[in-house]
């Protein structure tokens, strides 16, 4: 997907938005199996895709939501290996291409790549104190809310009225999830954490 240059610094989709749009996290990765971190593009473009296990959860997720899922219309995803592979499986079933964009990547987390995921709960407390801030290298909340509430402008300068479904990790999910219900970007791992391989709608909060 082309970017789209010149999006407005505070984003606005209190007056909603002209497509429809699901989230998927990717199936299981090597990454979660060996519980490291990878969110540098050196080591996650190319390597630690999705395990067997990971690619059996993605088509069971098809069977199961296959009603929700059929409607899709675009699919965006992370460049990451375990995204591609994700969305590649998808687009198959829906006999669409892929539009890749780096908006959609893993959250970088700075001085904890390649270390024990066990480091995920410290970001996540000082997420809960401050999420303007960065600290050891990691990508602020948001930083993370800002690309990714880009990426869904970006989408809408360019459609409408169609059913997008974004393919990204984790916390970048969660992140959005949480901006586009109109949350605070502390609670981001409040809501109910996104599993392997799980399909989601994402709320638009609309002013009253």
């Amino acid at each position: 997907m082309s970017a789209v240059p010149n999006a407005p610094e505070n984003i606005d989709f209190s007056a909603g938005v002209s497509n429809n749009y699901s989230v998927l996290r990717h199936g299981r990765s090597v990454a979660n199996d060996q519980n490291v971190i990878v969110s540098d593009p050196r080591f996650g473009l190319e390597n630690f895709g999705l395990t067997n296990t990971g690619q059996l959860q993605v088509n069971t997720m098809l069977q199961h939501r296959w009603k929700q899922i059929s409607t899709v219309t675009i699919v965006l995803a992370s460049d990451f290996l375990r995204t591609r592979e994700t969305a590649t499986i998808v687009a198959g079933q829906l006999q669409l291409e892929i539009q890749l964009s780096p908006l959609l990547r893993e959250r970088y987390f700075g001085d904890w790549e390649g270390l024990s995921c066990d480091h995920y709960l410290g970001v996540w407390q000082q997420d809960a104190v401050d999420p303007m801030v960065s600290r050891d290298q990691v990508e602020s909340v948001a930083a993370v809310a800002n690309r990714m509430q880009t990426l869904i402008w970006q989408t809408e300068q360019q459609y409408q009225n169609e059913h997008v479904l974004l393919v990204s990790h984790g916390d970048p999910l969660q992140i959005l999830l949480t901006a586009m219900a109109g949350e605070n970007l502390r609670q981001h791992r409040a809501i109910p954490k996104l599993q392997t391989a799980e399909l989601r709608v994402l709320p638009v909060t609309l002013s009253q």
